[in-house]
């Protein structure tokens, strides 16, 4: 049986070559991520948003020594619809429903990157999430690309300092 100790260094072994792979290579172009289920195997459904969080805070903390110019952006796919929805949950545990079957994933941008800054441009402060810290921010945003039937859906987490540091708030 794995130990938490031998999990959380498998974790931050994976979190450290990811975060090196985007910065050196710059594959935050080909928004080259992480998914949370890759970081712990036996994660389910029903803990994603908890354990979402976690590993977020992981990676800022493996960010700030392996890719420190980089911004640590947590994602989470909800289910699309052919019509708007907008924001229909009121917190984290209301938004679980709203999940795709996607897991969860980890971005790491640079503070500029023009892609990412748009897509908070064009997204919602949600201001009162029940359940998110403080100190983080969330975005949701909602689009749908020509020739598809249906909105694709997401809710973006950014620290407020890093946030900060992009010049978007």
């Amino acid at each position: 049986m794995e130990t938490t100790l031998t999990k959380n260094k498998f974790m931050n072994a994976l979190l450290k070559e990811w975060l090196n792979r985007v910065a050196t290579k710059k594959s935050w172009n080909s928004f080259d991520d992480i998914h949370i289920d890759q970081l712990d195997k036996t994660i389910k459904k029903s803990e994603w948003i908890k354990k979402g969080f976690v590993f977020f805070e992981e990676a800022i903390n493996c960010g700030k020594k392996v890719a420190p110019d980089l911004l640590i952006v947590l994602a989470f796919s909800l289910k699309g619809f052919s019509k708007y929805k907008g924001i229909n949950f009121k917190g984290m545990e209301m938004m679980i429903k709203e999940l795709e079957d996607s897991p969860p994933s980890i971005y790491a941008f640079p503070k500029d990157f023009k892609f990412f800054k748009l897509t908070i441009q064009h997204s919602l402060i949600i201001q009162k999430l029940e359940g998110t810290p403080n100190d983080i921010t969330a975005f949701y945003h909602e689009f749908i690309n020509d020739g598809e039937d249906q909105y694709r859906r997401s809710i973006l987490f950014i620290k407020n300092n890093d946030l900060k540091k992009t010049g978007i708030k």
